[in-house]
């Protein structure tokens, strides 16, 4: 409507003419089909702006540039049109809506360009201002397209606009380095513009960029923290994977109710308890009934008689068996002696046979309780790994199935995955082959090309058919670790056990079992509990859910007792948060700056109870922190011995340290009893690119 007031009447009449067009379709769209009605109005508005200027053109008013130049901008309006649209009707997060973002944000910045106010210029503010704030969100990944929009965009109004439009983008990169940092970023776009305000054209151009990014970094400063952190909506989930999100949390809420439903059955139900009175009502009915002292026996002397057969009760459970000769003078009156001794004999034994069938009973249904609760611990995890969402990349999916198909390797599945926060990983079946480090390292080359990342080595698994390879990408942090055991005796088998491993996940783990006791029944324990909870960690359980599943396995392994201490470790290789599990196992350590810390456990290893009873640290390492995992065995000297040898040798390579440290405490456990000593330590190193 404004050029109505200020352009002639045959000029403003295409326009007009245009509007009205437009206004027609669009209230046609949404009365007649209740539909947006987007597309119909362009093209009616954008057909009859083109149809009034040609018949302008026809009738000799304007020539056949202006028709060439209402054609492009009804492009430019249908082009801006459809990245709004796009913006408008895609989720968030997806590739789709963030381009059409770009176009908008391109858009703006070049219609922004004739505004200004003496030397400011809103071309060079506004643009600066949103990419300051992507940045302080420490959304880099995000803010590197946007700043090559906005200086596209600017480039574009003008060639006086490009040289800000770059100065505005590196600016803006470079103070998006520290991120959270208002104070801090702002200094570094302003100096950032002042200095490519020395580089400038002209003396005019200089002070209206200086004078603009000051303006630009002070409204960054004004704006509310509040306003900048708001909460990042999470990545679309495709259907599939939301259903079997909601099916594994489904599943472990029935899980979890089966077993507390049959806990609480068990604890209701009466105990049915049987003593050796039960014994003496078996005699009674197979020896004393029809006897014709029986009316004497049980009747006038009653209570003598149990009275000298429970004096028989310690007879029986030393060895099992009476002899006639055995029996007290009370019952010497007995008119079967030999008969009351093996039917003693045979309902002791029974009694005993039943007590452990009783005891293995309540064991097995504390096992499956367990059992259900471990697993519906584990399935409600796997739920939420899922829940949190991933969103997938098909493009970098079909380039990576392409170049394995050039090698021949033939996959049948093929996915890209990128987390919430950017992290990509990959996964590919392919079929069964022996997989090398070279080859590994050649694939995990080729994989980090596809899909425009690096990545680490592959994490191979060879099951059936098939073999999987998970691809993840390249952490912040590369530990270098090591592990170091002595028996307690030489040539004896040693008791502990210890490894450590990376998942495809990005997370580095330590697990050291110390099986109870030494020798070979501590070996076996060890090694056990260390190979299931490996087994169990590798396959996406937690420390404690790994460990009440090993608690069960060691619970029903066999009639003898079976124990391990425990210790899980599991770090974040992005974010260097570390979770220690530790159940029944010897105190750990942290050495930091020089200064040890220790980590304690006071709980049960797993094994003995029915239940695990662990204690969790949670802490955030950082570079060369040293984390050190012992058994109890290490510690005979204390834990103060082994804070001051980590703050004297402490600079050492893990593989060196770890051997010192379990030979220096064998030195002084001379004239103990000997046990088996496991050193186990890790160095938090950053990754090399």
């Amino acid at each position: 409507m404004g050029y109505a007031l200020v352009l002639p009447g045959e000029v403003c009449a295409r326009y007009l003419g245009a509007l009205g067009a437009l206004a027609a379709a669009r209230l046609a769209g949404t009365v007649r089909t209740r539909a947006p009605g987007l597309w119909l109005s362009l093209v009616s508005g954008g057909g009859v702006l083109l149809l009034v200027q040609a018949i302008l053109t026809a009738a000799g008013i304007g020539g056949l540039d202006q028709l060439l130049l209402t054609a492009s901008e009804v492009a430019l309006c249908c082009g801006l049109a459809a990245a709004v649209c796009t913006v408008w009707s895609r989720p968030a997060g997806t590739p789709a809506r963030q381009l059409g973002l770009l176009v908008v944000f391109a858009a703006v910045s070049a219609a922004l360009s004739p505004v200004r106010l003496g030397p400011v210029r809103a071309a060079w503010i506004v643009p600066a201002v949103w990419l300051l704030a992507d940045g302080w969100r420490a959304r880099r990944g995000q803010m590197l397209p946007a700043a090559v929009a906005a200086a596209a965009g600017l480039a574009l109004a003008g060639s006086g606009q490009a040289f800000a439009g770059v100065c505005i983008a590196a600016g803006a990169l470079a103070a998006s380095w520290l991120p959270g940092e208002k104070a801090g970023m702002a200094a570094v776009y302003f100096a950032a513009g002042c200095l490519g305000a020395a580089a400038a054209p002209d003396i005019t151009t200089a002070v209206e960029m200086i004078v603009s990014f000051g303006c630009a970094a002070a409204a960054f400063l004004c704006i509310p923290s509040r306003l900048l952190s708001r909460p990042q909506l999470p990545p679309r989930m495709n259907p599939a994977e939301l259903q079997a999100a909601v099916r594994l949390n489904q599943l472990a809420g029935a899980l979890e109710a089966v077993g507390q439903t049959v806990q609480q059955v068990v604890e209701r139900l009466p105990r049915r308890e049987e003593g050796y009175e039960w014994v003496v009502q078996r005699v009674v009915g197979q020896v004393c009934a029809g006897c014709s002292r029986y009316s004497i026996c049980w009747g006038e002397k009653k209570e003598d008689t149990l009275a000298q057969l429970d004096a028989l009760r310690p007879l029986l459970e030393n060895s099992g068996v009476v002899q006639v000769h055995q029996i007290p003078p009370g019952l010497s009156q007995c008119a079967r002696p030999g008969a009351l001794c093996e039917s003693l004999g045979r309902g002791y034994a029974l009694l005993q046979g039943r007590r452990e069938a009783a005891a293995r009973s309540r064991a097995m249904r504390a096992a499956l309780t367990e059992q259900f609760g471990a697993v519906a611990s584990a399935l409600a995890a796997i739920g939420q790994q899922l829940g949190a969402g991933e969103s997938a990349d098909e493009e970098s999916a079909a380039r990576l199935s392409q170049m394995l198909w050039s090698l021949g390797l033939e996959p049948s599945r093929v996915s890209v995955l990128a987390d919430r926060v950017g992290r990509v990983r990959a996964n590919v079946l392919v079929k069964r082959m022996p997989i090398g480090d070279a080859e590994a390292t050649q694939l995990a080359i080729e994989a980090g090309r596809c899909c425009k990342t690096s990545f680490e080595l592959p994490r191979v698994t060879t099951s059936g058919a098939f073999t999987q390879l998970e691809f993840g990408e390249k952490a912040v942090f590369s530990p270098s670790c090591s592990e170091f055991s002595l028996p307690a005796k030489p040539g004896e088998l040693c008791g502990d056990h210890a490894e450590h491993f990376c998942d495809a996940r990005g997370n580095f783990h330590l697990i050291l079992c110390d099986g109870m006791g030494t020798g070979k029944a501590a070996a076996l324990d060890g090694a056990m509990a260390a190979s299931l909870t490996s087994r169990l960690v590798q396959a996406g359980f937690g420390g404690e859910q790994a460990a009440r599943l090993v608690n069960v396995a060691l619970e029903l392994k066999s009639d003898e007792d079976s124990a391990a201490a425990l210790d899980v470790a599991s770090v974040d290789l992005y974010t260097g948060q570390l979770q220690l599990f530790k159940a029944g196992a010897a105190t750990s350590f942290l050495l930091r700056a020089g200064k040890v810390r220790c980590l304690t456990g006071g709980s049960l290893p797993v094994g003995i109870l029915e239940g695990v009873v662990g204690g969790v640290h949670r802490i955030t390492l950082y570079e060369d922190d040293l984390l050190v995992l012992c058994s109890d065995g290490a510690l005979a000297a204390g834990e103060d011995w082994m804070a001051a040898q980590l703050e004297a040798f402490g600079g050492m390579a893990p593989g060196p340290l770890a051997e010192k440290l379990a030979r220096a405490a064998a030195d002084c456990t001379a004239g103990r009893r000997p046990d088996d000593i496991t050193v186990q330590v890790m160095r938090m190193e950053k990754s090399m690119v």
